[in-house]
């Protein structure tokens, strides 16, 4: 908290440089040379600890539940990385909507070098459809799904907390290119009790029981989704990404007097630094969300 970080460019006169500058240089045989100095001030304030977290907004999901997908706790000292990761997961939870930055609310308390932080959620309607198909030679053997969904009524706590589960209905036509290859069906319906996976709740989320798929379909669809969370954990796609960050530029000058003052030029908007093989993650990412959706609804019954 209070960190601040600013950047100052100043003329350095040629008596002072290590080396002198020559005219003759290629670098300056267009544009005469300017020596400048460069100087970086960064500025951090004390250390804070996290005071209180308040949700708002939610009527359905318990409190409870969305703690327990924060990594930030109360009493800790403050991370705005570990904020940004406790928003990812909170948008994991299917009930709600997404969540930015901007939705959360941080209060500073300077005597006692506390945050507040309020978090302010949006739910889901109960009920959802979804209707998806094959595109590209890629899913060319996919099926057509039809999904309907509804929430079940906000009762219970913990791993039978019922605003979690949803009860769905799906119908899946697969084409005539995976009906050799799949299965003697070309129609699939299928009714059953799903619960999303839940940051925080381990093993007690990433259900899908279904008595159309057996014993092994729900064990396959269970294993599918917890892979495809540590996938994402693995490819860094855990955490929102964090805002730019300004920094003001500003040009030292002095008077004839020999004082100097230092006059704004510009302002520097610092972007995060992307992860290394960043296009290869996310490829992989969309590759892995691909196979898994595959495993949980294009796999023939």
């Amino acid at each position: 908290m209070n960190f601040s970080a600013r950047i100052e460019l100043a003329p350095v006169a040629e008596s002072s440089l290590p080396h002198p500058v020559s005219e003759s240089s290629p670098e300056t045989a267009r544009v005469p040379a300017t020596p400048i100095a460069v100087r970086a001030f960064v500025e951090a304030g004390p250390v804070y600890h996290v005071g209180r977290i308040d949700f708002r907004g939610h009527h359905a999901v318990n409190d409870s539940t969305l703690r327990k997908a924060l990594v930030l706790t109360e009493g800790e000292r403050f991370d705005a990385g570990r904020l940004r990761r406790s928003l990812a997961r909170l948008n994991r939870l299917a009930p709600l909507q997404p969540l930015e930055l901007s939705e959360v609310q941080i209060e500073t308390v300077a005597a006692s070098r506390l945050v507040n932080i309020t978090i302010s959620v949006r739910e889901r309607p109960r009920g959802y459809w979804a209707l998806s198909g094959p595109l590209g030679p890629l899913s060319a053997l996919g099926p057509l799904h039809y999904t309907i969904g509804s929430r079940l009524p906000a009762v219970g706590s913990g791993p039978l907390e019922l605003a979690t589960y949803y009860a769905t209905f799906s119908l899946a036509a697969w084409p005539l290119l995976s009906f050799p290859l799949a299965s003697s069906r070309r129609w699939g319906a299928v009714l059953a009790l799903q619960r999303p996976y839940v940051p925080g709740a381990r093993w007690q989320s990433g259900l899908f029981i279904a008595p159309q798929l057996g014993w092994r379909g729900t064990a396959l669809g269970y294993g599918a989704t917890h892979l495809g969370e540590l996938t994402r954990s693995a490819l860094g796609k855990d955490s929102v990404p964090a805002p730019p960050l300004p920094i003001p530029v500003s040009w030292r000058v002095r008077n004839s007097r020999d004082e100097s003052r230092a006059i704004p030029v510009a302002v520097l908007h610092c972007d995060a630094p992307k992860p290394r093989l960043a296009v290869l993650r996310a490829a992989a990412s969309t590759l892995t969300d691909w196979a898994m959706s595959w495993l949980l609804t294009g796999a023939p019954l």
